[in-house]
Protein backbone atom coordinates (compact mmCIF):
# COMPACT_ATOMS: atom_id res chain seq x y z
CA UNK A 1 0.00 0.00 0.00
CA UNK A 2 2.94 2.34 0.60
CA UNK A 3 4.86 1.26 -2.52
CA UNK A 4 1.99 1.62 -5.01
CA UNK A 5 1.99 5.46 -4.79
CA UNK A 6 5.77 5.30 -5.37
CA UNK A 7 5.03 3.42 -8.61
CA UNK A 8 2.61 6.18 -9.57
CA UNK A 9 5.23 8.84 -8.85
CA UNK A 10 7.97 6.99 -10.73
CA UNK A 11 5.78 6.81 -13.83
CA UNK A 12 5.34 10.56 -13.74
CA UNK A 13 9.01 11.09 -12.86
CA UNK A 14 10.28 9.12 -15.85
CA UNK A 15 8.59 11.64 -18.17
CA UNK A 16 11.28 14.15 -17.17
CA UNK A 17 13.61 12.31 -19.55
CA UNK A 18 11.38 13.34 -22.47
CA UNK A 19 11.52 16.97 -21.38
CA UNK A 20 15.31 16.86 -21.08
CA UNK A 21 15.63 15.36 -24.55
CA UNK A 22 13.10 17.78 -26.08
CA UNK A 23 14.53 20.91 -24.47
CA UNK A 24 18.26 20.12 -24.45
CA UNK A 25 18.93 17.18 -26.74
CA UNK A 26 17.63 18.88 -29.88
CA UNK A 27 18.31 22.53 -29.12
CA UNK A 28 21.78 22.63 -27.57
CA UNK A 29 25.04 21.24 -28.83
CA UNK A 30 25.34 18.09 -26.74
CA UNK A 31 29.11 18.22 -26.30
CA UNK A 32 28.83 21.62 -24.56
CA UNK A 33 27.24 20.13 -21.43
CA UNK A 34 27.47 16.32 -21.80
CA UNK A 35 31.27 15.98 -21.77
CA UNK A 36 31.77 18.27 -18.71
CA UNK A 37 29.06 16.29 -16.90
CA UNK A 38 30.91 13.03 -17.59
CA UNK A 39 34.28 14.45 -16.56
CA UNK A 40 33.02 16.14 -13.40
CA UNK A 41 30.86 13.18 -12.46
CA UNK A 42 33.63 10.62 -12.79
CA UNK A 43 36.00 12.89 -10.86
CA UNK A 44 33.51 12.92 -7.96
CA UNK A 45 33.09 9.14 -8.27
CA UNK A 46 36.83 8.41 -8.19
CA UNK A 47 37.70 10.88 -5.42
CA UNK A 48 34.71 10.35 -3.10
CA UNK A 49 33.98 6.66 -3.79
CA UNK A 50 30.75 5.25 -2.31
CA UNK A 51 29.76 8.46 -0.52
CA UNK A 52 26.70 10.54 -1.42
CA UNK A 53 28.85 12.91 -3.48
CA UNK A 54 30.44 9.96 -5.28
CA UNK A 55 27.02 8.54 -6.18
CA UNK A 56 25.89 11.99 -7.36
CA UNK A 57 28.96 12.08 -9.61
CA UNK A 58 28.06 8.69 -11.05
CA UNK A 59 24.54 9.98 -11.78
CA UNK A 60 25.95 13.07 -13.52
CA UNK A 61 28.22 10.91 -15.67
CA UNK A 62 25.25 8.70 -16.53
CA UNK A 63 23.21 11.69 -17.69
CA UNK A 64 26.12 12.89 -19.81
CA UNK A 65 26.44 9.48 -21.49
CA UNK A 66 22.68 9.40 -22.01
CA UNK A 67 22.70 12.70 -23.90
CA UNK A 68 25.62 11.58 -26.05
CA UNK A 69 23.54 8.50 -26.88
CA UNK A 70 20.57 10.72 -27.79
CA UNK A 71 22.83 12.72 -30.09
CA UNK A 72 23.95 9.50 -31.80
CA UNK A 73 20.32 8.39 -32.14
CA UNK A 74 19.35 11.73 -33.63
CA UNK A 75 22.08 11.49 -36.24
CA UNK A 76 21.08 7.92 -37.08
CA UNK A 77 17.40 8.81 -37.48
CA UNK A 78 18.23 11.82 -39.62
CA UNK A 79 19.90 9.41 -42.07
CA UNK A 80 17.15 6.83 -41.70
CA UNK A 81 14.45 9.35 -42.63
CA UNK A 82 15.81 9.54 -46.17
CA UNK A 83 15.63 5.78 -46.79
CA UNK A 84 12.80 4.48 -44.58
CA UNK A 85 9.10 5.25 -44.55
CA UNK A 86 7.69 4.31 -41.19
CA UNK A 87 4.49 6.18 -42.00
CA UNK A 88 3.36 3.36 -44.28
CA UNK A 89 1.55 1.83 -41.28
CA UNK A 90 -0.54 5.00 -40.98
CA UNK A 91 -3.98 5.43 -42.49
CA UNK A 92 -5.29 2.06 -41.33
CA UNK A 93 -7.60 3.53 -38.71
CA UNK A 94 -7.73 1.74 -35.38
CA UNK A 95 -5.36 -0.92 -36.70
CA UNK A 96 -2.64 1.74 -37.16
CA UNK A 97 -2.94 2.85 -33.56
CA UNK A 98 -2.59 -0.69 -32.25
CA UNK A 99 0.33 -1.42 -34.59
CA UNK A 100 2.23 1.59 -33.27
CA UNK A 101 1.35 0.73 -29.67
CA UNK A 102 2.70 -2.78 -30.26
CA UNK A 103 5.83 -1.29 -31.82
CA UNK A 104 6.32 0.86 -28.72
CA UNK A 105 5.94 -2.18 -26.44
CA UNK A 106 8.46 -4.19 -28.46
CA UNK A 107 10.90 -1.29 -28.62
CA UNK A 108 10.95 -0.81 -24.85
CA UNK A 109 11.10 -4.56 -24.23
CA UNK A 110 14.17 -4.88 -26.44
CA UNK A 111 15.92 -1.81 -25.03
CA UNK A 112 14.84 -2.51 -21.41
CA UNK A 113 14.69 1.26 -20.88
CA UNK A 114 11.70 3.55 -21.20
CA UNK A 115 14.07 6.54 -21.30
CA UNK A 116 15.95 5.14 -24.32
CA UNK A 117 12.73 4.21 -26.14
CA UNK A 118 11.28 7.68 -25.47
CA UNK A 119 14.45 9.22 -26.86
CA UNK A 120 14.08 7.09 -30.00
CA UNK A 121 10.41 8.06 -30.42
CA UNK A 122 11.22 11.74 -29.97
CA UNK A 123 14.07 11.60 -32.47
CA UNK A 124 11.89 9.70 -34.96
CA UNK A 125 9.13 12.32 -34.65
CA UNK A 126 11.61 15.18 -34.83
CA UNK A 127 13.17 13.64 -37.94
CA UNK A 128 9.78 13.41 -39.67
CA UNK A 129 9.63 9.61 -39.70
CA UNK A 130 6.24 9.47 -37.94
CA UNK A 131 3.31 11.83 -37.41
CA UNK A 132 2.32 13.20 -34.01
CA UNK A 133 -0.63 10.76 -33.77
CA UNK A 134 1.54 7.76 -34.57
CA UNK A 135 4.28 8.97 -32.21
CA UNK A 136 1.68 9.36 -29.43
CA UNK A 137 0.65 5.72 -29.95
CA UNK A 138 4.34 4.74 -29.75
CA UNK A 139 4.61 6.62 -26.45
CA UNK A 140 1.62 4.71 -25.05
CA UNK A 141 3.20 1.44 -26.14
CA UNK A 142 6.53 2.40 -24.60
CA UNK A 143 4.73 3.13 -21.35
CA UNK A 144 3.32 -0.41 -21.35
CA UNK A 145 6.60 -1.96 -22.50
CA UNK A 146 8.52 -0.57 -19.54
CA UNK A 147 6.62 -3.00 -17.29
CA UNK A 148 8.56 -5.90 -18.82
CA UNK A 149 11.63 -4.74 -16.91
CA UNK A 150 9.71 -5.03 -13.64
CA UNK A 151 8.26 -8.42 -14.60
CA UNK A 152 11.69 -9.83 -15.48
CA UNK A 153 13.30 -8.43 -12.34
CA UNK A 154 10.92 -10.27 -9.99
CA UNK A 155 11.51 -13.75 -11.38
CA UNK A 156 12.36 -15.76 -8.27
CA UNK A 157 11.77 -12.74 -6.03
CA UNK A 158 9.56 -12.51 -2.94
CA UNK A 159 5.74 -12.47 -3.16
CA UNK A 160 5.74 -8.83 -2.06
CA UNK A 161 8.03 -7.90 -4.97
CA UNK A 162 5.78 -9.80 -7.39
CA UNK A 163 2.73 -7.95 -6.08
CA UNK A 164 4.49 -4.63 -6.63
CA UNK A 165 5.41 -5.62 -10.19
CA UNK A 166 1.74 -6.51 -10.65
CA UNK A 167 0.80 -3.01 -9.47
CA UNK A 168 3.19 -1.55 -12.04
CA UNK A 169 1.68 -3.63 -14.83
CA UNK A 170 -1.89 -2.80 -13.75
CA UNK A 171 -1.18 0.93 -13.60
CA UNK A 172 0.49 1.09 -17.00
CA UNK A 173 -2.01 -1.16 -18.79
CA UNK A 174 -5.07 0.64 -17.36
CA UNK A 175 -3.52 4.03 -18.09
CA UNK A 176 -2.72 2.92 -21.64
CA UNK A 177 -6.34 1.81 -22.12
CA UNK A 178 -7.62 5.17 -20.90
CA UNK A 179 -5.09 6.98 -23.09
CA UNK A 180 -6.15 5.09 -26.21
CA UNK A 181 -9.83 5.80 -25.59
CA UNK A 182 -9.32 9.55 -25.34
CA UNK A 183 -6.22 9.89 -27.55
CA UNK A 184 -7.78 12.38 -30.03
CA UNK A 185 -9.18 14.48 -27.19
CA UNK A 186 -5.84 14.55 -25.39
CA UNK A 187 -3.93 15.56 -28.51
CA UNK A 188 -6.45 18.31 -29.23
CA UNK A 189 -6.22 19.57 -25.64
CA UNK A 190 -2.41 19.54 -25.64
CA UNK A 191 -2.31 21.46 -28.94
CA UNK A 192 -4.75 24.01 -27.52
CA UNK A 193 -2.64 24.37 -24.38
CA UNK A 194 0.49 24.79 -26.46
CA UNK A 195 -1.18 27.49 -28.55
CA UNK A 196 -2.46 29.25 -25.44
CA UNK A 197 0.96 29.24 -23.78
CA UNK A 198 2.70 30.15 -27.01
CA UNK A 199 5.03 27.16 -26.88
CA UNK A 200 7.21 26.20 -29.80
CA UNK A 201 5.38 23.96 -32.27
CA UNK A 202 8.05 21.32 -31.98
CA UNK A 203 6.90 17.70 -32.19
CA UNK A 204 9.41 16.54 -29.58
CA UNK A 205 8.18 19.14 -27.09
CA UNK A 206 4.57 18.28 -27.87
CA UNK A 207 5.25 14.58 -27.28
CA UNK A 208 7.03 15.31 -24.01
CA UNK A 209 3.98 17.28 -22.89
CA UNK A 210 1.71 14.43 -24.02
CA UNK A 211 3.82 11.86 -22.12
CA UNK A 212 3.59 13.83 -18.87
CA UNK A 213 -0.12 14.60 -19.31
CA UNK A 214 -0.83 10.96 -20.10
CA UNK A 215 0.87 9.69 -16.90
CA UNK A 216 -0.55 12.41 -14.65
CA UNK A 217 -4.01 11.54 -15.96
CA UNK A 218 -3.41 7.90 -15.04
CA UNK A 219 -2.42 8.89 -11.49
CA UNK A 220 -5.53 11.08 -11.10
CA UNK A 221 -7.81 8.30 -12.32
CA UNK A 222 -6.26 5.51 -10.22
CA UNK A 223 -5.37 7.43 -7.07
CA UNK A 224 -8.73 6.71 -5.48
CA UNK A 225 -8.35 3.00 -6.30
CA UNK A 226 -5.13 2.37 -4.35
CA UNK A 227 -6.91 0.54 -1.52
CA UNK A 228 -8.89 -1.60 -3.95
CA UNK A 229 -5.76 -2.34 -5.97
CA UNK A 230 -3.89 -3.27 -2.78
CA UNK A 231 -6.67 -5.63 -1.68
CA UNK A 232 -6.71 -7.24 -5.14
CA UNK A 233 -2.93 -7.76 -5.22
CA UNK A 234 -2.66 -9.07 -1.66
CA UNK A 235 -4.80 -12.03 -2.74
CA UNK A 236 -2.25 -12.81 -5.46
CA UNK A 237 1.10 -14.56 -5.04
CA UNK A 238 -0.04 -15.82 -1.65
CA UNK A 239 2.30 -18.27 0.05
CA UNK A 240 0.60 -21.66 0.18
CA UNK A 241 0.79 -24.01 3.14
CA UNK A 242 3.49 -26.00 1.35
CA UNK A 243 5.51 -22.81 0.81
CA UNK A 244 5.05 -21.51 4.35
CA UNK A 245 8.61 -22.40 5.32
CA UNK A 246 10.20 -21.07 2.15
CA UNK A 247 11.92 -17.66 2.24
CA UNK A 248 9.59 -14.75 1.55
CA UNK A 249 11.87 -11.72 1.98
CA UNK A 250 15.23 -13.13 0.82
CA UNK A 251 15.41 -11.48 -2.57
CA UNK A 252 18.67 -12.37 -4.33
CA UNK A 253 18.49 -9.19 -6.41
CA UNK A 254 19.31 -7.28 -3.20
CA UNK A 255 22.63 -9.04 -2.55
CA UNK A 256 24.56 -6.23 -4.24
CA UNK A 257 22.80 -3.67 -2.00
CA UNK A 258 23.86 -4.78 1.51
CA UNK A 259 21.72 -2.25 3.37
CA UNK A 260 18.51 -3.50 1.74
CA UNK A 261 19.60 -7.14 1.87
CA UNK A 262 20.17 -6.93 5.64
CA UNK A 263 16.73 -5.42 6.13
CA UNK A 264 15.29 -8.33 4.12
CA UNK A 265 17.20 -10.84 6.26
CA UNK A 266 16.00 -9.12 9.42
CA UNK A 267 12.38 -9.41 8.26
CA UNK A 268 12.85 -13.06 7.33
CA UNK A 269 14.25 -13.73 10.80
CA UNK A 270 11.17 -12.12 12.29
CA UNK A 271 8.99 -14.43 10.20
CA UNK A 272 10.99 -17.52 11.15
CA UNK A 273 10.70 -16.50 14.82
CA UNK A 274 6.92 -16.35 14.45
CA UNK A 275 6.94 -19.83 12.88
CA UNK A 276 9.15 -21.14 15.70
CA UNK A 277 6.74 -19.67 18.25
CA UNK A 278 3.82 -21.50 16.62
CA UNK A 279 5.75 -24.77 16.62
CA UNK A 280 6.69 -24.25 20.29
CA UNK A 281 3.02 -23.96 21.19
CA UNK A 282 2.33 -27.13 19.18
CA UNK A 283 5.16 -28.94 21.02
CA UNK A 284 3.35 -28.29 24.30
CA UNK A 285 0.31 -29.94 22.76
CA UNK A 286 1.67 -33.47 23.02
CA UNK A 287 -0.96 -35.02 20.73
CA UNK A 288 -0.26 -32.77 17.75
CA UNK A 289 3.52 -32.92 18.29
CA UNK A 290 3.45 -36.67 17.59
CA UNK A 291 1.94 -36.29 14.12
CA UNK A 292 4.31 -36.92 11.14
CA UNK A 293 3.47 -33.52 9.60
CA UNK A 294 4.85 -31.82 12.72
CA UNK A 295 8.27 -33.42 12.23
CA UNK A 296 8.21 -32.26 8.61
CA UNK A 297 7.49 -28.69 9.74
CA UNK A 298 10.46 -28.77 12.11
CA UNK A 299 12.72 -29.94 9.28
CA UNK A 300 11.32 -27.25 6.97
CA UNK A 301 11.98 -24.55 9.59
CA UNK A 302 15.56 -25.78 9.95
CA UNK A 303 16.00 -25.46 6.17
CA UNK A 304 14.61 -21.92 6.32
CA UNK A 305 17.07 -20.95 9.06
CA UNK A 306 19.92 -22.43 7.01
CA UNK A 307 18.80 -20.42 3.98
CA UNK A 308 18.81 -17.24 6.06
CA UNK A 309 22.31 -18.04 7.30
CA UNK A 310 23.57 -18.63 3.75
CA UNK A 311 21.96 -15.38 2.59
CA UNK A 312 23.56 -13.31 5.37
CA UNK A 313 26.92 -14.97 4.71
CA UNK A 314 26.68 -14.03 1.05
CA UNK A 315 25.86 -10.42 1.97
CA UNK A 316 28.86 -10.45 4.30
CA UNK A 317 31.17 -10.92 1.32
CA UNK A 318 30.13 -7.49 -0.03
CA UNK A 319 31.79 -4.19 0.85
CA UNK A 320 30.14 -3.24 4.15
CA UNK A 321 30.01 -0.16 6.33
CA UNK A 322 31.08 -0.69 9.98
CA UNK A 323 27.48 -0.37 11.21
CA UNK A 324 26.36 -2.96 8.64
CA UNK A 325 29.00 -5.39 9.91
CA UNK A 326 27.62 -4.92 13.41
CA UNK A 327 24.10 -5.55 12.08
CA UNK A 328 25.29 -8.85 10.57
CA UNK A 329 26.75 -9.86 13.93
CA UNK A 330 23.40 -9.18 15.62
CA UNK A 331 21.51 -11.07 12.92
CA UNK A 332 23.77 -14.09 13.25
CA UNK A 333 23.31 -14.02 17.04
CA UNK A 334 19.53 -13.99 16.58
CA UNK A 335 19.83 -16.82 14.06
CA UNK A 336 21.91 -18.92 16.48
CA UNK A 337 19.30 -18.44 19.22
CA UNK A 338 16.55 -19.54 16.85
CA UNK A 339 18.52 -22.71 16.07
CA UNK A 340 18.78 -23.34 19.83
CA UNK A 341 15.04 -22.75 20.19
CA UNK A 342 14.38 -25.21 17.38
CA UNK A 343 16.52 -27.84 19.15
CA UNK A 344 14.54 -27.28 22.36
CA UNK A 345 11.27 -27.73 20.46
CA UNK A 346 12.59 -30.96 18.95
CA UNK A 347 13.63 -32.34 22.32
CA UNK A 348 10.23 -31.64 23.84
CA UNK A 349 8.40 -33.11 20.84
CA UNK A 350 10.48 -36.32 21.01
CA UNK A 351 9.55 -37.07 24.60
CA UNK A 352 7.04 -39.91 25.04
CA UNK A 353 3.68 -38.54 26.03
CA UNK A 354 3.32 -38.61 29.82
CA UNK A 355 0.25 -40.50 31.02
CA UNK A 356 -0.75 -38.89 34.34
CA UNK A 357 -3.77 -41.15 34.80
CA UNK A 358 -4.19 -42.33 38.37
CA UNK A 359 -2.74 -39.17 39.91
CA UNK A 360 -4.60 -37.63 42.85
CA UNK A 361 -7.03 -34.98 41.62
CA UNK A 362 -5.18 -31.99 43.19
CA UNK A 363 -1.88 -33.11 41.65
CA UNK A 364 -3.46 -33.64 38.22
CA UNK A 365 -4.99 -30.15 38.46
CA UNK A 366 -1.58 -28.68 39.34
CA UNK A 367 -0.03 -30.45 36.37
CA UNK A 368 -2.70 -29.15 34.00
CA UNK A 369 -2.29 -25.62 35.39
CA UNK A 370 1.48 -25.76 34.74
CA UNK A 371 0.89 -26.83 31.14
CA UNK A 372 -1.64 -24.03 30.62
CA UNK A 373 0.83 -21.50 32.05
CA UNK A 374 3.48 -22.70 29.60
CA UNK A 375 1.03 -22.53 26.69
CA UNK A 376 -0.04 -19.03 27.72
CA UNK A 377 3.57 -17.86 27.84
CA UNK A 378 4.46 -19.38 24.49
CA UNK A 379 1.26 -17.91 23.09
CA UNK A 380 2.90 -14.51 23.56
CA UNK A 381 4.54 -15.30 20.21
CA UNK A 382 7.52 -17.15 21.62
CA UNK A 383 10.58 -16.01 19.76
CA UNK A 384 8.68 -13.37 17.82
CA UNK A 385 9.71 -9.72 17.49
CA UNK A 386 8.61 -8.01 20.71
CA UNK A 387 9.05 -4.40 21.78
CA UNK A 388 10.92 -3.60 24.99
CA UNK A 389 7.76 -3.53 27.14
CA UNK A 390 6.44 -6.81 25.73
CA UNK A 391 9.84 -8.43 26.19
CA UNK A 392 9.89 -7.35 29.83
CA UNK A 393 6.46 -8.95 30.32
CA UNK A 394 7.71 -12.06 28.54
CA UNK A 395 10.72 -12.30 30.87
CA UNK A 396 8.45 -11.77 33.91
CA UNK A 397 6.09 -14.47 32.67
CA UNK A 398 9.02 -16.85 32.20
CA UNK A 399 10.18 -16.28 35.78
CA UNK A 400 6.66 -16.98 37.02
CA UNK A 401 6.56 -20.16 34.95
CA UNK A 402 9.89 -21.33 36.42
CA UNK A 403 8.57 -20.77 39.95
CA UNK A 404 5.38 -22.65 39.08
CA UNK A 405 7.33 -25.59 37.61
CA UNK A 406 9.60 -25.68 40.68
CA UNK A 407 6.60 -25.89 43.02
CA UNK A 408 5.04 -28.56 40.82
CA UNK A 409 8.24 -30.62 40.95
CA UNK A 410 8.26 -30.49 44.75
CA UNK A 411 4.66 -31.69 44.83
CA UNK A 412 5.51 -34.54 42.45
CA UNK A 413 8.47 -35.60 44.62
CA UNK A 414 6.30 -35.48 47.71
CA UNK A 415 3.63 -37.57 46.00
CA UNK A 416 6.20 -40.15 44.86
CA UNK A 417 7.66 -40.37 48.37
CA UNK A 418 4.17 -41.14 49.68
CA UNK A 419 3.75 -43.76 46.94
CA UNK A 420 0.84 -41.76 45.48
CA UNK A 421 2.42 -42.13 42.03
CA UNK A 422 4.85 -44.56 40.36
CA UNK A 423 8.51 -43.53 40.11
CA UNK A 424 8.40 -44.08 36.31
CA UNK A 425 5.60 -41.54 35.99
CA UNK A 426 7.58 -39.08 38.15
CA UNK A 427 10.59 -39.37 35.82
CA UNK A 428 8.43 -38.99 32.70
CA UNK A 429 6.60 -35.90 33.96
CA UNK A 430 9.82 -34.38 35.37
CA UNK A 431 11.52 -34.72 31.97
CA UNK A 432 8.61 -32.96 30.32
CA UNK A 433 8.71 -30.13 32.88
CA UNK A 434 12.48 -29.72 32.40
CA UNK A 435 12.03 -29.42 28.64
CA UNK A 436 9.17 -26.95 29.08
CA UNK A 437 11.48 -24.78 31.19
CA UNK A 438 14.29 -25.12 28.62
CA UNK A 439 11.90 -24.21 25.80
CA UNK A 440 10.78 -21.06 27.60
CA UNK A 441 14.40 -20.06 28.31
CA UNK A 442 15.39 -20.32 24.65
CA UNK A 443 12.24 -18.47 23.61
CA UNK A 444 13.19 -15.55 25.86
CA UNK A 445 16.76 -15.50 24.53
CA UNK A 446 15.52 -15.55 20.95
CA UNK A 447 13.09 -12.71 21.61
CA UNK A 448 15.86 -10.70 23.29
CA UNK A 449 18.42 -11.10 20.50
CA UNK A 450 15.82 -10.40 17.80
CA UNK A 451 14.73 -7.24 19.63
CA UNK A 452 18.34 -6.06 19.80
CA UNK A 453 18.73 -6.72 16.07
CA UNK A 454 15.59 -4.67 15.40
CA UNK A 455 16.92 -1.79 17.51
CA UNK A 456 20.13 -1.79 15.48
CA UNK A 457 18.16 -1.42 12.25
CA UNK A 458 16.08 1.38 13.72
CA UNK A 459 19.10 3.30 15.01
CA UNK A 460 21.44 3.00 12.02
CA UNK A 461 20.90 5.23 9.01
CA UNK A 462 21.91 3.75 5.69
CA UNK A 463 23.58 6.85 4.35
CA UNK A 464 27.10 5.92 3.37
CA UNK A 465 28.56 9.08 4.86
CA UNK A 466 26.72 9.77 8.10
CA UNK A 467 26.19 6.67 10.16
CA UNK A 468 25.42 7.22 13.83
CA UNK A 469 26.94 4.87 16.33
CA UNK A 470 25.07 1.64 16.92
CA UNK A 471 22.90 1.91 20.01
CA UNK A 472 23.89 -0.71 22.57
CA UNK A 473 20.81 -1.84 24.45
CA UNK A 474 21.30 -3.43 27.86
CA UNK A 475 19.91 -6.94 27.85
CA UNK A 476 17.33 -7.78 30.52
CA UNK A 477 18.78 -10.00 33.20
Amino acid sequence: SQAIPVIFGSNVGTTITGWLVATLGFKVKVEVFALPMIGLGMAFRVVRGQTSLGRLGEALAGFGLFFIGVDVLKGAFDGLAATTDLSRFSGLGVASVFLYVLAGVLLTTLLQSSSASMAMVLTAASGGLVSIEDAAALVIGANVGTTTTAVLSVIGASPAAKRLAGAHVLFNVITAGIGLLILPVMLFGIRALQDTLGLDQDLSLLLALFHTFFNVLGVLVLWSQVERMTAFLEKRFVVSEADLYRPVHLDRTLIQMPAMALVAANRELGRSADLAGSLAVSALNSEYAREPSYTQQLTALERLLNRIGDYVSEVQRSALQPAQSDSIRRLMHCLAEQHALLDAIRQLARLPAAQPQGLPAPLAAWLETGRRDALRLMGQQAGARLDAHALEQFVTGNKALKRSLKKLRKKLLAAASRSDMPVGMLISISDELDHQRLLAEHAVRTARTCLLADEVFESVKVDGENQPAVVETQQPS
